[in-house]
């Protein structure tokens, strides 16, 4: 693999992405390894029919993917979607048998140990300066222990990007932890914080330096939630681990994941009923196409999609693909590096090698692990941990909890936590496998240390690897290693109980797709990835690529689907929350004058000298500001749609030699408010978005931009968005 231009912006998580070919995802093995969360969780559940036989004709919405974003867009649409109408999960293999129930059990948001890596990232920028309006601000209220501060910082900056992603991560767990509240017990809860294990010294410098950037962009409130544990109370607390250099604590939360999603799917059904919505899933129901109705004409003139499921067709009104690493399969133009990359992960569960910790932490017995005691969620808010609660059972000595918190390492490729109770085996399971797995687990004495990671050491990183029907062997070796070689007096001889893979979604920008599934491959046809209308599959949406952010994603991005659901529904113009990283967008959704307007949007983006954003903003039927609408702004849309305007020229670059031009310091054509081009953009880019100078001078001088993409935005240079997700081309 060739080297990349110096100048080209570069992120070390992946590396490689860009070697996959444009496959298609399979579907998903019939033979998936046995995880933990499937071994100990019901088979079975309430509104869950397995096979195909009574999968309804027809549904107004059928949802594909039965995770924790199916399960949450079921769960937001069941609140907001109109009534007496019937939405339909369906799932290829067992309920929430895909990337959800196949983790590592974390429920933690982004920290501000994560905000140069978040700033450098120049789609992040670029992507919002051309969907938000430059005028628009966001108001943050930080309280403290002492004075309570406002703050008001704008969406096209760098730290008001950050900032929007860290809050609605934060927004996401919380509105997860809203839905279990109470019944945390049913989802074994541990809630409060995660040790972040540095073993090099240049990840606690760059740590250090995040942090001290993250301040001075006024993200106080979210610096204020990072701890560096002093060393005597990591080496206590872990029995004096080997090789730590430091450890950051964060917030964070473990759970059982599949647990937390069946709790979901039944608040959905509740309130489904409250309204009148007939909301169903179906297991072992693999989807193999997705189609227009024959002729284009809507059967019964609303039902507008086939769903093929085995012999058997569903028409819908609208489509739902929450499949994430496994969405190329219904959607080939999002296979290969501009799309979702199918990715395995690899997990272990391990038993202690002692029958009680020396810390502090959560006592559990054997009646309380079958059910008979219950698990209650506290603060961890120094010496915390989850307990269980021992109902007097059987009389069984308890058992204490090594620590309660999680934990991640290397630079977030590693991640575990050790259960708070000892395992469940769910005595319905039946099969060969499923009973060497409950042989297994039944032996359990002590609650097992979940433990995943180590893809980055195979060969490829198990990029476009959708098999979790196998393991990687190298990464095996690794996982099997880790936790003897860092804490050999719990862990040194310690029994692999489990082990298992699953397939996470991968983009290159590692920001999620959500909204309107694409037509056509970025970068290959017209209005790939970023237009309305013929741009997009009507009636299709989707929400996937979380690049293994899912439990602090998925819920709030199957809201923002299901608004877009229920604003089409509706006919109504969709309007982007507040709170929602708009460069997490697939695509804008058509609004009522989107269509009209798209023609002519197009050719305002190639002439309108300002960057491009007002063209974009036509293009994609995206309100301007008040003055655009009664077209007393130059240069916006007038308020009517209808008007024809004027086609303009495109603006060619002066005759002149390359050298002329970086001697005279040549601007781009109506570009006089921009930055001096030195050198001439190719005709490719000149519907391309560029970041505004202000901006990216602003993120240079806080050193939040790479020094490659700082330079090249500085000259002007910086494509940000047009069909492709990758970060533009190289020039000499």
């Amino acid at each position: 693999m060739s080297a990349p231009p110096a100048n080209e912006y570069i992120d070390v998580s992946t590396i490689g992405i860009d070697t996959v070919e444009p496959t298609p995802s399979p579907l998903p093995t019939a033979r998936p390894l046995q995880s933990y969360w499937l071994a100990t969780s019901p088979s079975t559940l309430e509104g869950v029919t397995d096979g195909s036989a009574q999968v309804p004709a027809k549904s107004d919405v059928v949802i594909i993917g039965s995770g924790v974003t199916g399960a949450s867009t079921a769960f937001h649409l069941a609140q907001t979607f109109p009534q007496n109408t019937r939405i339909t999960i369906l799932e290829a293999r067992q309920f929430c048998s895909g990337a959800t129930g196949r983790n590592g059990g974390h429920l933690s948001p982004a920290s501000a140990l994560a905000y140069t890596e978040l700033a450098a990232n120049p789609n992040h920028l670029a992507r919002f300066s051309h969907l938000d309006s430059a005028s628009s601000k966001r108001t943050a209220t930080t309280t403290t222990t002492t004075t309570t501060t406002t703050t008001t910082t704008t969406t096209t900056t760098t730290q008001g990007v950050v900032r929007k992603i860290l809050e609605f991560e934060a927004r996401t767990v919380e509105g997860i932890l809203e839905v279990v509240r109470g019944k945390e017990d049913e989802v074994e809860l541990v809630g409060g914080k995660n040790w972040h294990l540095c073993f090099q010294d240049a990840e606690v410098d760059e740590f250090e330096q995040s942090l001290a950037a993250a301040q001075d962009a006024g993200l106080t409130d979210f610096v204020g939630l990072v701890r560096r544990v002093p060393k005597h109370e990591f080496d206590q607390t872990m029995k004096s681990p080997r090789g730590i250099r430091a450890v950051y604590e964060i917030p964070g939360n473990t759970m059982h994941p599949r647990k937390l999603v069946q709790l979901i799917y039944r608040a959905a059904r509740q309130r489904a009923e409250q309204r009148n919505i007939k909301l169903e899933a179906f297991a072992h129901c693999p989807v193999t196409a997705v189609e227009d109705v024959a002729g284009g004409e809507a059967i019964d003139g609303v039902y507008r999609l086939k769903v093929k499921v085995g012999e058997r067709e569903v028409l819908a009104r609208y489509v739902v693909h929450a499949t994430n690493g496994y969405v190329s399969h219904l959607a080939p133009q999002l296979a290969g590096p501009t799309g979702v990359i199918p990715t395995r992960a690899q997990v272990v569960a391990v038993e202690p090698v002692n029958e009680a910790g020396t810390a502090e932490g959560a006592t559990t017995t054997p009646a309380a692990a079958e059910g008979q005691g219950s698990t209650r969620q506290i603060d961890n808010e120094r010496q915390g941990a989850a307990e269980a609660i021992d109902s007097g059972a059987d009389g069984a000595p308890p058992t204490k909890m090594l620590w309660g918190m999680g934990i991640s390492a290397g630079g977030g490729y590693e991640y575990g936590h050790q259960r708070p109770v000892l395992p469940s085996v769910v005595a319905e399971r039946t099969g060969d496998e499923d009973a060497v797995v409950g042989d297994k687990l039944k032996r359990v004495r002590r609650p097992l240390f979940v433990f995943g990671g180590g893809r980055e050491y195979a060969d490829g990183r198990e990029w476009g690897v959708a098999d979790d029907g196998a393991l990687n062997d190298t990464v095996s070796e690794f996982l099997h290693s880790w936790l003897p070689r860092i804490m050999p007096q719990d862990y040194e001889g310690s029994d692999v109980v489990l082990e298992w893979t699953g397939v996470m979604g991968y983009t290159k920008s590692k920001d999620p797709f959500v909204g309107p599934l694409p037509r056509h491959r970025r970068g290959a046809g017209n209005g790939a990835g970023g237009e309305p209308g013929a741009a997009t599959m009507a009636g299709q949406f989707l929400s996937a690529g979380y690049s293994g952010h899912g439990m602090s994603r998925a819920f709030g991005c199957a809201e923002v689907v299901a608004s877009m659901v229920v604003a089409e529904e509706k006919g109504e113009a969709w309007t982007p929350p507040q709170w929602f990283p708009l460069c997490y967008l697939s695509a804008l959704p058509e609004s009522q004058e989107g269509a009209e307007t798209r023609s002519k949007g197009c050719d305002a983006m190639a002439n309108d000298g300002q960057g491009g954003e007002r063209g974009a903003n036509v293009r994609r039927g995206y309100d301007g500001p008040e003055e655009a609408k009664e077209g007393k702004t130059e240069g916006w849309p007038a308020g009517d749609p209808k008007k024809k305007k004027e086609k303009k020229r495109v603006p060619t670059w002066p005759k002149v030699s390359k050298q002329k031009r970086r001697e005279s310091g040549l601007r781009a054509p109506g570009a006089e408010n921009e930055a001096v081009v030195p050198r001439p953009v190719p005709p490719a880019l000149r519907r391309c978005l560029c970041l505004g100078s202000a901006a990216v001078q602003a993120a240079s001088r806080a050193g939040v931009l790479g020094g490659g993409a700082a330079a090249r935005a500085l000259r002007g240079l910086v494509p940000v968005l047009d069909l492709d997700l990758g970060f533009g081309p190289s020039w000499p």
